[in-house]
């Protein structure tokens, strides 16, 4: 995490450090997670002229976690409450982009997966043919934290006919969202879904 030189065109650039010597503690976990998912194009917070590429189809949100408190575990304990500290003040003035995320998650989420994404057990079928079934929960779920940007959006848009692991009974309908919206669904569960209790 010391940082290097790059060779890009044969000309030198600095990849910066991530560990205490660096300025990535400046950052709040969603804008770490924002960075590893879009890479640096995408964040008006520009810590190198070496572009990051996104890493949001490949990582999943137990990742994402795991390498946030990987790279938090090198900083000093007062830069870690300072990013602590930050993370709370954007948790408690969400971005747009988040109040939006949070609105779509309540209105085409949460009336099957819960309020709080803690699942919920409905009821199909009518009479004597009723059963109930069990939809997941999206929060603290292994399936769903490890599924990575590419296929939440998938599973997003495709409904029931998308299912990577199947493991209910239960057959999600198509949000039918634009990418727009489907890009904020994703960050709000991202950021319900981070670990921002700093490491010690």
């Amino acid at each position: 995490m010391k940082g290097r030189d790059a060779s890009l065109s044969g000309d030198a650039s600095f990849v910066p450090p991530l560990d205490a010597t660096g300025k990535a503690w400046r950052m709040s976990d969603l804008q770490f997670y924002w960075m590893l998912q879009s890479g640096s194009h995408a964040m008006a917070l520009r810590l190198s002229d070496v572009e990051m590429p996104p890493f949001g189809a490949r990582l999943g949100a137990d990742e994402v976690a795991a390498l946030l408190d990987y790279v938090k575990a090198s900083w000093s304990k007062q830069q870690r409450d300072s990013q602590a500290e930050t993370t709370r003040r954007e948790e408690a003035s969400p971005t747009d982009a988040v109040a939006q995320g949070r609105e779509l998650y309540l209105k085409k989420c949460a009336v099957c997966h819960g309020a709080q994404m803690e699942g919920q057990t409905h009821s199909i079928g009518e009479g004597s043919n009723a059963r109930p079934v069990s939809v997941p929960p999206l929060k603290g779920d292994p399936l769903a934290l490890a599924m990575t940007d590419v296929e939440l959006r998938q599973l997003i848009l495709g409904g029931e006919a998308y299912h990577p692991a199947p493991h209910s009974e239960y057959r999600m309908p198509d949000a039918k969202l634009l990418d727009a919206e489907v890009a904020a669904l994703i960050g709000y569960l991202r950021r319900a879904w981070t670990v921002v209790t700093p490491a010690r």
